[in-house]
């Protein structure tokens, strides 16, 4: 799918989620949901099978899907946003969008710093902030390869 058919097409389910969205919790069913989302995130980049050629794919495994689940009623924008950036940023690494990369990660580190400790579970909370340590890790070994520059 094309990096603009994408942004128009979050743009589009983020529209019609707005809202609800701008003032939504989570409930159980959907913060479990995220939960289990960010981890896959995370699995795709994990592991002693991890090389520059599966990357892309891993991440894009992990993506499919985004947009729908993220539409859906009682998800926080600050959630929205983070998920949706961060397969952003997949799909620039997929199509070696350089500087869009890191441009991603940071609207979605920007989303996930959002969350509240005060409004959200310890399992929702845990998994915002594992989710900016790999981000920032990904933005670190970006800018050491000079991507982001």
């Amino acid at each position: 799918m094309s990096r603009k058919l994408i942004t128009v097409l979050t743009a589009c389910a983020l529209a019609f989620s707005a809202t609800a969205a701008s003032a939504a919790e989570f409930n159980e069913e959907r913060a479990n949901i995220w939960v289990a989302r960010t981890q896959s995130f995370i699995n795709s980049v994990s592991g002693d099978d991890l090389t520059l050629q599966n990357l892309s794919p891993r991440l894009s495994a992990a993506c499919v899907g985004i947009t729908m689940e993220v539409s859906k009623p009682n998800v926080p924008t600050w959630a929205q946003q983070g998920h949706l950036y961060f397969c952003h940023a997949a799909d620039d690494i997929k199509h070696l969008y350089g500087k869009a990369i890191c441009k991603d990660l940071k609207f979605s580190l920007k989303a996930l710093q959002k969350a509240d400790p005060a409004k959200e579970t310890a399992a929702v909370m845990a998994a915002a902030n594992d989710l900016i340590f790999l981000e920032n890790t990904m933005l670190e070994g970006f800018g050491k390869s000079k991507v982001c520059r």
